[in-house]
């Protein structure tokens, strides 16, 4: 009997997983298949045309950007004149095709974590992880995902270099940090688990063309 229900359990446990996998796979395919959509199928949206970062230049009249947090207010405020960053699906990704005359925390996705990282050569670059700001129960939108942030790659001047969903969603993770400062770099941080209380260390390697495992 000893034999027989510690069998059931290891076959509970093994479906546990297999559910558990196919659940990463279906959300990391369904997060390929918007941003597929973003890069072939959208145009940049009234925003990339009324906003300037000149006050005197911009058909806003207060700017929408104003209140954000620096780091989030610095990028946004490049990408949105850049034309790369519109037609590849970056902005709207971001949620910057969404902002009439406010920045809404539930429409963007705001930098939540930010590093500079240099090559060989020695020239600095920016990295960034931006997220979606989500109250508790907030539907998200269409074209909304639900939880991939953005891995974003810039030259000191913010100039757009590469960007791509990655599976990290900013509410599971705590302690992050980078390691090392030249490419590729290492992105430590501790993610806790979407099925229970368990949490993991988990690493990345950082580079100007992707977040790898």
């Amino acid at each position: 009997m000893k034999f027989s229900l510690s069998n059931v359990l290891f076959a509970f446990l093994l479906v546990g997983f297999g559910i558990g996998w196919l659940v990463e796979r279906r959300r990391a395919v369904e997060l390929q298949n918007e941003i597929d959509r973003l890069e072939t199928h959208l145009k940049p949206d009234s925003f990339a045309y009324r906003y300037h970062p000149n006050p005197e230049r911009s058909c806003f009249a207060i700017d929408p950007l104003a209140e954000v947090d620096r780091k989030t207010g610095n990028l946004f405020k490049a990408l949105a004149t850049q034309p790369a960053a519109w037609s590849n699906g970056l902005n709207q990704y971001l949620g910057l095709d969404r902002i009439r005359e406010d920045l809404d925390p539930k429409l963007t996705m705001t930098v939540w974590w930010h590093g500079e990282v240099k090559d060989a050569e020695g020239n600095r670059f920016f990295v960034y992880l931006a997220d979606r700001e989500r109250e508790p129960n907030t539907k998200c939108l269409h074209r909304l995902h639900s939880s991939f942030s953005a891995y974003i790659v810039t030259d000191d001047k913010n100039t757009l270099l590469h960007w791509n969903g990655c599976e990290i969603d900013r509410l599971l993770v705590t302690e992050i940090e980078l390691v090392g400062d030249t490419f590729p770099a290492g992105l430590k941080y501790r993610e806790q688990s979407r099925h229970n209380g368990d949490s993991s260390i988990e690493v990345r390697h950082l580079t100007k063309s992707g977040i790898t495992n």
